[in-house]
């Protein structure tokens, strides 16, 4: 659900050019299934995910140093950088994020969220994600793309500098949506099953806040909260 959806005001003066990557995205990721290897599917950088990923110890830094732009005002399965040349698309099926070069219309890379594929399921024969990513919300001047897990619980960051996840956090129940603070020094999670709106710091990802919703909590929208029964 987008701005439009929820009568926002104060649209983006880059409407077209958010629109025409948007496009181009649509045309690259309509070949992307569960049954695509990430380890083959970009044909110039693909960054596989590491081994392991050390578990919250010491703090992430964060460096404004980015292209200028702001955070997006809602949540969403795909995010455009602020210049209009990428746009990041999660594969909620195959447990990865894409990222399409608008003006050659190509996947230039693809990354992988799990330490593994999604495997195939010896009964139903059907591809079963482990991380089952949701939403993303690109920080654009700390250059990293936070990305929820439903299946897996978590808040992933990714670091778009060298294209993989450097942080996983687990947030709680069936994260969904995600935004990021105006500053960056912020994100804002919506848990599902907990109807929980979580804030966490950017740094250290320690949870500094957390508002319980009356209502079944879905996605955040607008910088506010979206209830459901």
């Amino acid at each position: 659900m987008g701005c439009a959806g929820m009568g926002c005001d104060g649209a983006d003066s880059s409407t077209a050019q958010r629109s025409a990557a948007v496009d181009a995205a649509i045309d690259v990721t309509s070949t992307v299934d569960a049954s695509t290897d990430v380890s083959t599917s970009a044909k110039t950088d693909v960054a596989a995910a590491p081994d392991a990923v050390e578990a919250v110890v010491a703090p992430l830094p964060l460096t404004l140093t980015g292209p200028m732009g702001r955070p997006a005002t809602h949540t969403s399965s795909i995010a455009v950088s602020p210049d209009g040349a990428r746009v990041y698309v999660v594969n909620a099926d195959a447990d990865s994020v894409s990222v399409i070069d608008v003006e050659h219309r190509r996947l230039e890379r693809e990354i992988a969220l799990g330490n593994e594929p999604p495997a195939v399921d010896p009964e139903t024969r059907r591809y079963e994600p482990r991380v089952g990513p949701r939403a993303l919300a690109l920080s654009p001047r700390a250059q990293r793309l936070y990305v929820t897990g439903q299946r897996s619980s978590e808040l992933l960051v990714i670091d778009l500098s060298v294209g993989a996840v450097v942080r996983r956090v687990t947030v709680g129940s069936e994260p969904m949506g995600v935004l990021v603070a105006p500053d960056e020094a912020a994100v804002f999670v919506a848990v599902t099953q907990e109807s929980t709106l979580t804030r966490l710091d950017a740094v250290t990802f320690e949870k500094t806040s957390m508002h319980t919703m009356t209502a079944w909590l879905r996605w955040t929208s607008c910088g506010r909260p979206s209830g459901g029964s």
